[in-house]
């Protein structure tokens, strides 16, 4: 059974309506002093490649890059929205590596808001030989601190500072060799 929750969260609807984007993830790592990409493949499990066959997250790490704009964000406060207007919005990337038993948050390392809106921006470093396995990143929007006042027509809505008021998206990565391609020649 799923977390019952007595508040409203944040909604596809809602997602769409403060004209929320969420750009994909960039992964990168860095063998002997120069940056190179990684590759994607896969839905709800992901797996990354690399083209030249040279990193293993254990060793070299992963960096992860991620863009967040949202055009309206005080559409997601108010009575119609998640938190109260005075309340004030985060967003982060909370990860879990289940094989060493770890989890984290990663804060944007830029919020800016602009009259065109908010974008948030996360690069974080994995460190070789702090993640194994597998790495789920979830990006979630809660209430970095809350209200001082409840208006009488928000009284339904959550405020307290660093309850999770919704999730946006949840992606898997699996570094295990279960999942890795082999390459399959015919020979006669």
């Amino acid at each position: 059974m799923e977390k019952m929750l007595f508040y409203p969260t944040i909604t596809p609807d809602m997602i769409e309506a403060c004209g929320m984007s969420v750009e994909k993830y960039r992964f990168t790592f860095i063998y002997q002093d120069k940056f190179y990409g990684l590759q994607q493949k896969g839905t709800t499990t992901i797996k990354l490649t690399d083209p030249l066959d040279i990193w293993k997250v254990e060793s070299e790490g992963i960096t992860i890059d991620k863009t967040i704009r949202i055009a309206y964000p005080d559409l997601l406060k108010g009575k119609e929205g998640v938190v109260c207007r005075d309340a004030e919005l985060g967003i982060c990337i909370i990860w879990t590596n289940k094989k060493l038993t770890q989890t984290g948050i990663v804060h944007p390392v830029s919020d800016v808001t602009t009259p065109q809106g908010r974008i948030c921006r996360f690069n974080h470093t994995f460190e070789g030989g702090t993640i194994s396995g597998d790495l789920e990143l979830v990006l979630s929007v809660y209430i970095k601190s809350k209200a001082q006042v409840v208006k009488e027509d928000e009284q339904d809505l959550i405020n307290e500072t660093g309850e999770t008021v919704g999730e946006i998206e949840r992606v898997v990565f699996d570094f295990s060799n279960i999942y890795m391609e082999f390459p399959i020649e015919e020979y006669r």
